[in-house]
């Protein structure tokens, strides 16, 4: 019983990190020049997590995925920015979501993972506008 408490709260505490890092990500994205490449997205975006939560997160459990949407009906519609810079965090009144996923390895996770076959990662969701006010 004293195992499933720690559980629980070891899940509360990842989800609270996770949640801190997807926004930090998302309010960086959002005030930053578009990136270079797809790896230059990604890697700015742990570099935000690991100064948002430190070493808090498993950078090998942890999968970023970043979005642009021209609005909020194409977000809700998953329709993806077609703008120059839609592959790389956005254009300029771009929506961007920012959706991190972490494994985490605990006694308890392994055993759902291997008993029951469920994907039992914590999930965390973040949305900002692109507020960058340079002329793209």
């Amino acid at each position: 019983m004293v195992g499933g408490v720690f559980e629980v709260a070891g899940w509360l505490f990842v989800n609270d990190i996770l949640d801190r890092a997807a926004h930090a990500v998302a309010r960086d994205n959002a005030l930053q020049d578009p990136a270079a490449t797809e790896e230059g997205l990604i890697k700015r975006a742990r570099e935000v997590i690991w100064a948002e939560v430190g070493d808090s997160l498993d950078p090998n459990r942890l999968t970023i995925e970043i979005g642009a949407y021209d609005n909020p009906s194409a977000m809700l519609l998953g329709a993806l920015s077609e703008g120059g810079y839609g592959r790389l965090g956005g254009d300029k009144g771009d929506m961007v979501v920012v959706r991190l996923r972490f494994e985490p390895q605990t006694p308890l996770r392994r055993m759902q993972q291997e008993l029951l076959a469920d994907d039992v990662a914590v999930r965390a969701l973040a949305v900002a506008r692109n507020e960058r006010t340079a002329g793209l």
